[in-house]
């Protein structure tokens, strides 16, 4: 029989995007596999209707949202207990191929036992169309160019040793996390994957994108460009640097990746915050792609300020817009 792969898939309050990725996860003609929702805390029906659609999924209920890193964390270890050799997270804003998992599967007979594994990612609402296939460190940069973003389905069509695998679709073997350990949960949302795959490349680990395994994202539009999408990158940014580099490497990556990114947000927020005032002065109404940018800097600028007080977890009331 096949090796026992387990499918991980976090929700929170993704009631019918989930139910959609189910659908097509179970679809697949993998012959040895079972899936575990891991539920952070849903408010919106989710775990009813997904015990009543799909009964033969494992639910486990986190009670709150613990964030991607940790409520992934919680579904490894069911998986784990359940005798997993592979288990692979994926996001519940995602449909896959019917063959997905059995490429990702094949793919691995042919590697080292430890190898992870990512996928082949098309944008939903363009499926011919490749978001991204694994990314590569550019030393001269200091930053991560995305494989395939932009090419259509027929490019990359062999496996590619890649530096990261995004958390969008990770197959992670047993041993490998035996040897990495599970996620960080400090980082809640974002750069969690950056740093595993980190850990995982220090330790000889190699990673490979999968050109047969098939899935489509589905971008969320609630989040990129987003004040809390910009509080945890420049927070969990630090973080990463911190947890991974140290001495030479770790001030040439900050004066590279960090240092004109943090001088461009405040001189961004500066001009905002004066044009509101100039507004004001003058009786003009404010604009509101002004205030919108100006909340977008101040979470930047928040994460920042989180970073270097150690505060982590889930981002502050205000940059959700629950509070002022």
């Amino acid at each position: 029989m096949s090796p026992l792969v387990a499918v991980v898939i976090l929700n929170w309050n993704g009631k019918q995007d989930t139910l959609e990725c189910l659908s097509s996860v179970l679809a697949n003609d993998y012959e040895n596999f079972f899936v575990v929702v891991a539920d952070n805390g849903s408010q919106d029906g989710s775990v009813a209707a997904i015990r009543t659609h799909f009964p033969g999924v494992v639910v486990m209920e986190n009670g709150a949202n613990l964030g991607f890193a940790e409520g992934n964390n919680r579904g490894i270890r069911v998986a784990l207990e359940m005798n997993a050799a592979s288990i692979v997270l994926l996001n519940n804003d995602t449909t896959v191929a019917q063959d997905w998992l059995s490429s990702l599967a094949k793919a691995a007979t042919d590697l080292p036992p430890e190898t992870v594994l990512g996928a082949k990612i098309f944008y939903a609402r363009d499926p011919e169309i490749i978001w991204h296939f694994g990314a590569h460190w550019n030393n001269r940069t200091c930053r991560f160019e995305i494989a395939g973003r932009g090419a259509t389905s027929d490019q990359y069509p062999a496996l590619q040793q890649v530096d990261l695998v995004i958390g969008c679709c990770m197959w992670l073997p047993r041993q490998a996390l035996q040897k990495v350990g599970l996620l960080e949960p400090a980082f809640f949302l974002n750069y969690e994957e950056t740093d595993w795959c980190e850990r995982a490349k220090r330790l000889d680990i190699p990673m490979y994108s999968v050109p047969d395994a098939h899935m489509w994202h589905k971008i969320s539009a609630s989040f990129v460009g987003k004040p809390h999408n910009a509080y945890f990158i420049f927070r969990n940014r630090l973080l990463w640097l911190e947890r991974n580099f140290s001495g030479r490497e770790y001030w040439r990556r900050y004066i590279k990746m960090v240092l004109p990114e943090h001088v461009r947000i405040f001189r961004k927020l500066w001009l905002r915050s004066l044009q509101l005032r100039l507004q004001g002065f003058l009786g003009m109404p404010p604009s509101t792609k002004a205030k919108e940018k100006v909340r977008f800097y101040r979470a930047a600028i928040a994460g920042i300020n989180d970073y270097r007080a150690h505060r982590f977890g889930n981002c502050p009331a205000w940059i959700l817009g629950d509070t002022d």
